[in-house]
């Protein structure tokens, strides 16, 4: 792993501009929401890097035309909270306790030739743990999913005791 500072908001924006074409060329719009003055972590770019990724895949993957997928990114207590949400197909209540398995997939009809591997949500939660986050999932089926990263902040010792 290679830690570095983390400009959240730059790597959002990056995400956003690799992936507009794909979104644009099916339809679907793709939002972001930064905070202002949001605090620096750290963590191995490369790996979160791969881990939003994954998860604009699936999103566009499931988000029909018309729809939008969300990157935001905002501060909560003492986690920055980063959220990729879609108004996809979702994932029926029964898959939610599965999905960051090895080789599950939520929908059945789709196979390694036409839906990937099943290790994508897996290698998903790794990466996030891999980078001290902690990773949930929300859905609705027929109006979409949010994945939540939520990033510890360090403590700053600013409390008085």
């Amino acid at each position: 792993m290679e830690i570095n500072i983390i400009d959240f908001g730059a790597l959002i924006a990056e995400i956003a501009l690799i992936y507009e074409p794909l979104a644009e060329n099916q339809g679907i719009v793709i939002d972001t929401e930064i905070s202002d003055s949001l605090p620096s972590i750290q963590g191995d770019r490369a790996r979160l890097m791969q881990c939003l990724q994954n998860l604009m895949d699936n999103a566009i993957r499931h988000t029909p035309a018309g729809g939008s997928v969300r990157i935001s990114l905002h501060k909560q207590a003492d986690s920055l909270l980063l959220c990729v949400s879609d108004t996809g197909s979702g994932i029926a209540a029964e898959h939610l306790p599965n999905i960051f398995e090895r080789f599950y997939r939520a929908d059945l009809a789709r196979a390694r030739l036409t839906g990937g591997t099943g290790l994508g949500l897996s290698n998903v939660r790794r990466l996030a743990a891999d980078c001290g986050a902690n990773i949930r999932v929300t859905s609705q089926p027929g109006h979409g999913t949010t994945f939540t990263l939520s990033f510890p902040l360090p403590d700053t010792g600013d409390d008085a005791s």
